[in-house]
């Protein structure tokens, strides 16, 4: 089984919006949620600030508490977050659209009246490559459990397109006559707090890092 812990970035008026998933094996969520708040705790140090939640776009700025450190200090902070994620091997599912094209061209297709927002299209997408990759490993269905940030404006709406997902999303994973759809994600998504789940401050890390690319 694995979890999937997701989050955005550039949903506001940057160009490009961005959703990364990260992909991580149920066994290995002990150590690894140790080991950010191990994380987190020394960063509370260094600014002599208690930090419960990272959130990337403020670190990156140096606003708030983050002015105590410098340019190069931070850029060492997001190297070692990259290479405590790379040493782990978890793996990463990403979404990336460009809101001009998005608002240009998808109102007159029939996926926009079935999604209805930027968010969803973008949620719906990690959803369909978590499907079409998992699918062709042998014995491996229903495995991946989708968490998100909270994300009142849609979840609702979300849960619905998830258990009862439209026909044309079938094509994307070549879904087979005897094949239920999405059947490798299990039961409804997750909405958290992520100030409580670390691995959805990493989802934001690296999807604020890819926003700026």
């Amino acid at each position: 089984m694995k979890f999937c812990y997701i989050d955005e970035s550039g949903t506001g008026d940057e160009p490009f919006a961005v959703m990364v998933g990260v992909l991580v094996d149920a066994y290995r969520m002990k150590p690894t949620k140790e080991e950010w708040d191990l994380l987190l705790s020394r960063l509370s140090k260094i600014t002599q600030r208690e930090i419960k939640e990272f959130h990337t776009r403020d670190f990156y700025r140096g606003r708030s508490f983050w002015r105590s450190m410098d340019g190069e200090e931070r850029s060492q902070v997001i190297d070692t977050i990259f290479d405590w994620y790379e040493k782990r091997s978890h793996h990463i599912v990403y979404s990336v659209i460009d809101k001009n094209l998005f608002e240009s061209h998808s109102k007159p297709h029939n996926f926009y009246t079935d999604i209805g927002s930027l968010w969803r299209v973008l949620s719906f997408h990690i959803a369909l490559s978590i499907q079409k990759h998992h699918q062709k490993i042998k014995n491996n269905k229903g495995n991946t459990l989708m968490i998100f940030d909270a994300h009142e404006k849609d979840q609702r709406v979300y849960t619905e397109l998830l258990l009862t997902p439209p026909e044309w999303s079938d094509t994307y994973y070549s879904k087979g006559k005897k094949q239920k759809r999405l059947d490798q994600i299990i039961d409804v998504p997750h909405f958290v707090n992520s100030s409580h789940v670390g691995m959805i401050q990493l989802a934001d890390c690296i999807s604020y890092i890819l926003s700026i690319c």
